[in-house]
């Protein structure tokens, strides 16, 4: 009886330490994912802040050098 309950303990414990391995696996994949999300959103709402701060530029200037960006053209960044 020793002996079964020995390998049931065991069997618990290494259940136990491959599902915690498993859970920071996969709280470590979603936080890159987040991650990469938050990254991209930031881009994102740089690129177009950028871009809204040129044509702005551009109305309060009416700066003859320049011309007005287009919605089409990738931001250029200061």
């Amino acid at each position: 009886m020793d002996l079964h309950f020995q390998s049931l303990k065991d069997s618990y414990h290494t259940d136990l330490e491959q599902f915690d391995e498993r859970r920071v696996a996969y709280i470590d994949n979603h936080y890159q994912i987040m991650r990469s999300f938050v990254q991209n959103t930031h881009e994102a709402q740089n690129a177009k802040f950028c871009a809204e701060f040129e044509k702005l530029r551009f109305l309060i200037r009416g700066d003859s050098s320049l011309t007005a960006p287009d919605d089409r053209d990738p931001p250029r960044h200061p």
